[in-house]
């Protein structure tokens, strides 16, 4: 097999002990299994009394590993001059071309590719859906709760943003085709001024989980929530928490916010109110529940007092977080019989 020696005088790594394979080349103990004493070469034109010439003539000299990686030069005298095989360096390249080509194909792939392949059908089967005239996704946060769209302040209740709109496809039964991966809430109009949508308890502060829907916590901590809230002071008119969860460490609730007395809006659209979502949290700290200053906004909308106290906007954790991941994904929901119920909460007519 042919070697090649490794390095030259300022780069060769002296054997202090006077020869054979050492544990390691100057730390390079990856490469331990490769390198050893030539054989084939005649002694280095660097030890004493050498001439320096192989069989073929010259010097079989490379430079295959730096300065940097050998600071600490040989001298002249004795030493013995260390070796790796063609076979080892051709493997070694041919791995990192190897490397190179995969991430070069990736490259390609991914811009080639339709985002279609990546993507799932999301069927889902409605009842007491008679007046449903509606169904939309929203992919409303990334992977670590973060929004991935700001709301639009001027939205309509009638008219919610969605990534993805569903086809009545048989029935009662709605189809999202080539939905990308993630998680959705989902969101449905109905007749009658009918608004319900769904949501996730989503972190309010960095590297928090989000909160599964079933977590519960004791009364006596809802109830302190509550009259906190309903205590506190707030631009807007109407605040109102609407669901619940937490650990004994952290409790997330999920608001309604209404201002239906004059506003900034007035002069620009008369009779103007607001609405909006949020998730606040409270945080256990020093024997006491205290509100994070930090909230998370859903959405927001605007429309005529008049108009808003006539709808019905309500939320359920049922539509929320439907994780579509490359395979088709069924769901199945009842709406209320009857809205008025008090069944979900929510605005409902006032």
């Amino acid at each position: 097999m042919k070697s090649k020696v490794l390095g030259d005088e300022n780069k060769l790594v002296r054997d202090p002990h006077g020869g054979g394979n050492r544990e390691s080349v100057n730390g390079n103990r990856k490469m331990k299994k490769h390198i050893r004493a030539c054989p084939e070469i005649l002694p280095s034109p660097f030890g004493r009394g050498a001439g320096g010439e192989g069989r073929d003539g010259k010097h079989l000299r490379n430079r295959l590993f730096s300065h940097a990686n050998h600071p600490h030069p040989l001298p002249k005298g004795e030493g013995t001059a260390f070796c790796i095989s063609e076979h080892a360096l051709r493997q070694n390249v041919e791995r990192k071309t190897s490397g190179i080509l995969r991430f070069a194909f990736l490259i390609v792939f991914m811009g080639v590719v339709p985002s279609s392949a990546f993507a799932a059908e999301l069927s889902v089967e409605l009842g007491n859906a008679q007046n449903v005239t509606f169904v939309g996704a929203i992919q409303r946060w990334d992977t670590d709760g973060n929004p991935r769209n700001l709301p639009d302040p001027k939205a309509k209740i009638d008219s919610p943003f969605v990534d993805a709109t569903a086809e009545k496809n048989n029935g009662d039964k709605w189809l999202f085709k080539d939905l990308p991966n993630g998680k959705y809430d989902l969101v449905l109009l109905a007749k009658e001024r009918i608004r319900i949508e769904g949501f996730q308890y989503v972190p309010v502060k960095e590297f928090d989980p989000f909160f599964p829907p079933d977590t519960s916590i004791d009364e006596e901590t809802r109830d302190f929530i509550i009259d906190d809230i309903n205590k506190s002071p707030h631009y807007e008119n109407k605040v109102e928490p609407l669901y619940l969860v937490g650990d004994k460490k952290a409790v997330r609730v999920l608001v309604m916010l209404i201002r239906d007395k004059s506003t900034s809006y007035e002069q620009e659209s008369p009779g103007a109110a607001t609405i909006r979502h949020e998730i606040w949290q409270y945080s256990w700290n020093y024997g006491a529940w205290q509100k994070e200053k930090r909230t998370k906004v859903m959405d927001r909308a605007l429309m005529h007092r008049d108009q808003l106290r006539k709808w019905t906007w309500l939320w359920d954790s049922k539509l929320g977080g439907i994780d579509v991941n490359d395979q088709s994904v069924s769901v199945k929901y009842d709406l209320p019989k009857s809205p008025a119920s008090q069944q979900l909460k929510g605005l409902h007519p006032y």
